[in-house]
């Protein structure tokens, strides 16, 4: 979703409330905000995920996903970078919503 840049199918996928990177509670307007930024800086927007881990606790309501995800941003300024991540999640009326996202390690940007 983030390669086709539609903003508000990509903010489908988050709960009214995230907890941000750095930013505990943000509102999903802040994060909106966020987003829009980039996919206004960008022509190209490419991500790729690996190494995906997914374990749900015992209620079956949340769970976590940690990953590998590299990604290639082109544009007027070019960013390009791989990084460990990791979503939280929480099951709203049968949706998976991402409630945390941020980022666990660097393994380079440039």
């Amino acid at each position: 979703m983030a390669e086709a840049q539609n903003l508000d199918s990509y903010m489908g996928n988050y709960a009214d409330t995230i907890d941000y990177y750095n930013h505990a509670g943000a509102s999903r307007g802040y994060v909106r905000s966020d987003k829009a930024r980039a996919f206004d800086l960008y022509d190209t927007i490419t991500v790729n995920l690996s190494n995906m881990s997914v374990s749900v606790d015992e209620s079956g309501s949340t769970a976590t996903a940690t990953f590998d995800k590299e990604w290639e941003f082109e544009g007027p300024r070019n960013s390009s970078g791989k990084v460990q991540s990791q979503l939280k999640l929480r099951n709203v009326n049968g949706k998976w919503l991402i409630v945390g996202e941020r980022d666990l390690k660097v393994y380079y940007t440039r």
